[in-house]
């Protein structure tokens, strides 16, 4: 079993906080290991609690839609979120919760090492980078300095709407898939397009 691997079913097994008393199962990331991109969402819905995946329900395929905008490919990204388990009634985690999940997301951060993260809404932009007003930083990429207890690790982190604030407000998703295209724009995110289209190569297993 892989550091990855591991860390997963240590999530599954977490009773940090009350969160593990509620139905369904907890949550851990899952995608490409060799990439160079994670996304962050705030907490697993329904359905992902169902499978225990993460993306996999409504918001999952919008997701997919605005992934597919900017030319990247979901399958080539590590895609995680804040809390392993849902809060009940989808309701905004509490700091307590995001607290006692913080080391998870540390490990996989520090595990898939990325050189970009991708955040989705408020609480998740607020749990990696501190900032809180996502009306004014979203689709704007910013080096942070991420200081864990054992290193340091400076990544680009680029704030954005969470695929489900569309259905509670539509007129996001115009702004939404005008963030995804900008950030499609940018010359680095062309060259990290044709790395993924290009030819697949082996990742070195650097997880044992």
């Amino acid at each position: 079993m892989n550091r990855l691997d591991f860390l997963a079913e240590s999530i599954r097994a977490c009773e940090k906080c009350k969160l593990c008393l509620e139905p369904g199962q907890a949550v851990p990331g899952e995608g490409w290991v060799g990439g160079s991109w994670m996304l962050v969402g705030e907490a697993p819905g329904r359905d992902e609690a169902r499978v225990g995946r993460p993306f996999v329900g409504a918001s999952g395929r919008r997701l997919d839609v605005l992934i597919g905008v900017s030319g990247l490919k979901r399958e080539r990204m590590w895609v995680t979120n804040l809390v392993k388990h849902r809060p009940p009634n989808n309701r905004t985690p509490l700091q307590a919760e995001v607290k006692a999940c913080k080391s998870w997301l540390e490990q996989e951060i520090g595990l898939i090492n990325p050189l970009w993260i991708v955040t989705l809404g408020v609480s998740a932009m607020k749990g990696v980078c501190g900032k809180e007003n996502l009306e004014r930083e979203h689709g704007k990429g910013r080096v942070v300095t991420l200081k864990f207890p054992s290193r340091e690790c400076t990544v680009m982190v680029v704030p954005m709407y969470h695929p489900a604030s569309a259905f509670r407000k539509p007129s996001l998703w115009e702004v939404m898939v005008g963030d995804w295209t900008g950030l499609a724009d940018t010359e680095v995110i062309k060259q990290e397009v044709r790395y993924q289209l290009g030819t697949e190569q082996e990742v070195m297993e650097i997880l044992e």
